[in-house]
């Protein structure tokens, strides 16, 4: 799987985690410990961006974006590229938890 792809499944993953984290099923909340696991190796900016944007969409009030951008002074440009990378740098933390735990 390419990056990008190995991306935009991970942003499909963020959206489902609050289902996945509830869920009765086991093997749903294993998945929900790995992102909570990979999320909690980013950066708190990172993880808010990645919350805003993916895990609390679906609750989000109005003006997430403009929020995000006054609290950390950036411009909107800055902010995807910050979403962007933070979504990069999670995709990273799940290879490298999927890589430590097959090495058990």
């Amino acid at each position: 799987m390419g990056f990008e792809k190995m991306k935009d499944t991970a942003a499909e993953d963020l959206k489902q985690f609050r289902k996945l984290e509830a869920s009765s099923d086991q093997k749903e909340r294993q998945k929900a410990a790995v992102i909570e696991a990979a999320l909690q190796m980013l950066s708190e900016r990172e993880r808010e961006v990645l919350r805003e944007f993916f895990i609390d969409r679906e609750k989000r009030y109005a003006g997430h974006r403009a929020r995000l951008m006054a609290k950390y002074g950036l411009c909107l440009s800055d902010l995807y590229r910050l979403k962007n990378d933070a979504l990069s740098n999670y995709c990273m933390s799940i290879m490298a938890i999927k890589a430590a735990g097959s090495r058990h």
